[in-house]
């Protein structure tokens, strides 16, 4: 009698430890890809069905308003996720690995780097309405890709402040 009420108080015990890993409320999305930095934190994230203009473009002042010269809308699962890059590596060596990375991931759509991406205050407020991606304007790359499950869209930049954080907008059909 003794054996039962031990494995049931074990069984009991087993039971409260896994609970939170059973009884999660939040489902977590997989992740499509590894990204190729060794310590990031995902600081936000968002999951929705819906729409999203995929920037194929840099803002440009088109007869006194910003817009983007070219994009397109896309209608599907949309994933965005804002990583900060912990690391003891430059931004362009972060660059190049994001830049080797993205080889394998699929078609490139529209690209740009530095200067040439425009304003880092319109792709934080703009495209991915976070803040946090107001960086520098010599310090930022941008990608948007055709992959095998729809397209992906990313941005990394870094901050005056020194921190790197990179954008990531995964959008399945």
């Amino acid at each position: 009698m003794q054996s039962i009420f031990q494995f049931i108080k074990k069984g009991c015990w087993l039971l409260w430890l896994c609970s939170p890993l059973v009884f999660a409320g939040e489902v977590k999305h997989p992740e499509p890809f590894v990204l190729p930095f060794e310590r990031v934190e995902v600081i936000d994230e968002s999951h929705f069905q819906g729409d999203w203009v995929l920037p194929l473009s840099h803002y440009q002042k088109v007869d006194g308003v910003w817009r983007l010269s070219a994009s397109t809308l896309v209608k599907g699962k949309v994933s965005k996720k804002i990583y900060q890059i912990h690391s003891t590596h430059s931004f362009q060596q972060a660059e190049s690995k994001l830049k080797a990375w993205v080889k394998d991931q699929g078609e490139a759509l529209y690209q740009c780097e530095e200067r040439a991406c425009g304003s880092s205050n319109d792709w934080a407020n703009q495209v991915f309405e976070d803040k946090r991606l107001n960086g520098l304007p010599n310090k930022q790359t941008y990608y948007s890709l055709k992959t095998k499950e729809g397209f992906v869209s990313l941005y990394l930049v870094q901050r005056p402040t020194g921190y790197r954080y990179l954008a990531v907008v995964t959008i399945n059909l």
